[in-house]
C-alpha cells in the first residue's frame, strides 16, 4: 500500500464518525425519515467509496450498488447524447410500472406550507440502477420494507468495519465526545401529494420535461440543505465540532452539485432556461451569476475535497486540515459560510424553482377520473 499522509486518513475517519452520529441523532425523525434521508444515504455511499478506494486501496469488496448510488452525487449525466432525456423517460417509466399510468402516479412531500420538499422522482433517480425501488403493484409492504431495511443495514455494516479497518491500520484511539449522540426528532412527517405523470410533465419535448425533473432534483437538494441547518443544527441542544465539520461538509458537497446543475442547464437548455428566468423577472440569472462572482471558486475547493488527497504533504489540501485552519482563524466559519449558502442563494432560488414548477396547483386526478381513463382504454 502506499505510504498515506495523516490527514488524509483522518480526514476519511471524521467523515465516518460525523455522518454516523448524525444518522443516530435522526434515526426517530419522521421529517429526515421521509425525504432528507436520501441524499444523506447517497453521501455515505459516496464516502465509503472514497475511502475504499483512495485510503484502503480497495482492500475489501462491497456491493456494487454502493458504486452506483455514489454516482448520482451529479444532478445530471454529464455525457452527451440525450443520456437526462434517457433518464428522464426511465424515472417516468418506473412510475409507470409502479404504480400505474392512469393513476396519480408520482409523489410529492410537503410541509405545512403546502410547499414541495421532496419527491418519489428523486428517490427513483438515486435507486434507478439498484434493484431497491419498491413496486407497490407487484410486491408487498413487508418486502418493499425488508428489501429497504437489509440494504440500509448493510450500509451501516460496511461504515463500521471501515472504521475498526482505520483504527487498526492506522492506529486511530477515539475520543469520548466522537462516541456522544444527541436525538432530534420531528414527531410530524410531510404530508402527500400524489399527481398524474402528464399533469407534471406536460411538455411535448423529453428535453423540456427532463428540464423540469432537473429542477426538481435541484429542489429537493436546496430543501436538504436548509434542512440539515434550520430543522437539525439548529435543534440540537449541545453541538459539537462533528456536528459543524459535517455540516460544512456535506453542504459544501450539495452546494457545488446544486448550482453546477443550474450552470449546465443554462449552457445547454438555454430556452428552458430563459423562459425560468424571465419568469423570475431576471432573478435566477443574477442569482446564478451572483454565486459564480462570489463563492463558486471556495465552494468547488471544498467539494473536491471529497476525494482524499493521500500524497500531499499540505495537510490543507484535505477537508479535515483545510476545516481546521479555517475554525482557528474564525470559529464561526461553518455557520458563516452555511448561512451564506441559504440566505444569498438557495432561499431565493427555491422560491423561483417552486413559482415556476407550480406544483401546488396541480390537482391529482379523482378516483372517477382513473376509472374513466381505465374504462375507455379497455
Amino acid at each position: 500500500m502506499v505510504k498515506i499522509n495523516s490527514n488524509a486518513v483522518m480526514t476519511a475517519y471524521i467523515d465516518l464518525k460525523s455522518i454516523q452520529r448524525l444518522i443516530l441523532n435522526l434515526n426517530e425523525n419522521k421529517e429526515f425519515a421521509c425525504t432528507h434521508i436520501y441524499s444523506i444515504f447517497r453521501d455515505t455511499c459516496l464516502i465509503i467509496h472514497e475511502i475504499i478506494d483512495k485510503i484502503l486501496d480497495n482492500v475489501i469488496e462491497v456491493d456494487e450498488r454502493i458504486k452506483k448510488i455514489r454516482n448520482t452525487v451529479h444532478l445530471y449525466i454529464k455525457k452527451g447524447g440525450g443520456q437526462n432525456q434517457k433518464v428522464y423517460k426511465k424515472i417516468v417509466d418506473y412510475h409507470i410500472n409502479a404504480f400505474g399510468e392512469d393513476t396519480n402516479n408520482i409523489g410529492f412531500y410537503l410541509n405545512e406550507s403546502n410547499e414541495v420538499i421532496g419527491s418519489t422522482l428523486y428517490c427513483a433517480y438515486i435507486f434507478l440502477r439498484t434493484e431497491n425501488l419498491p413496486f407497490p403493484n407487484s410486491e408487498t409492504k413487508d418486502e418493499i420494507r425488508d428489501k429497504t431495511f437489509s440494504f440500509a443495514q448493510y450500509i451501516g455494516e460496511v461504515s463500521a468495519i471501515l472504521l475498526n479497518m482505520l483504527e487498526e491500520l492506522f492506529e486511530i484511539k477515539t475520543s469520548d465526545e466522537l462516541m456522544t449522540f444527541e436525538k432530534v426528532d420531528s414527531k410530524e412527517s410531510y404530508r402527500c401529494k400524489d399527481v398524474n405523470h402528464k399533469l407534471l410533465f406536460s411538455f411535448k419535448s423529453d428535453l423540456s420535461n427532463s428540464f423540469i425533473l432537473r429542477l426538481i432534483f435541484s429542489l429537493q437538494e436546496i430543501n436538504d440543505v436548509i434542512w440539515l441547518k434550520e430543522k437539525y443544527i439548529d435543534k440540537l441542544q449541545k453541538p459539537i465540532n462533528l456536528d459543524w465539520y459535517i455540516l460544512l461538509r456535506l453542504v459544501s458537497l450539495k452546494t457545488d452539485e446544486i448550482m453546477d446543475n443550474f450552470f449546465n442547464i443554462k449552457q445547454h437548455l438555454e430556452n428552458d432556461f430563459q423562459e425560468w428566468n424571465i419568469k423570475s423577472n431576471g432573478n435566477v440569472e443574477y442569482l446564478i451569476d451572483k454565486y459564480e462572482q462570489g463563492i463558486k471558486e471556495e465552494c468547488s475547493t471544498l467539494r473536491n475535497m471529497i476525494h482524499y488527497n493521500i500524497e500531499t504533504e499540505s495537510i490543507e489540501d484535505n477537508f479535515l486540515g483545510f476545516y481546521n485552519k479555517k475554525v482557528s482563524q474564525d470559529l464561526e466559519y461553518p455557520l458563516k459560510f452555511v448561512n451564506e449558502v441559504i440566505n444569498l442563494y438557495f432561499k431565493p432560488l427555491r422560491s423561483e424553482i417552486l413559482k415556476y414548477l407550480n406544483i401546488d396547483k396541480i390537482t391529482p386526478l379523482s378516483d372517477w377520473e382513473i376509472i374513466k381513463n381505465r374504462l375507455f382504454k379497455q
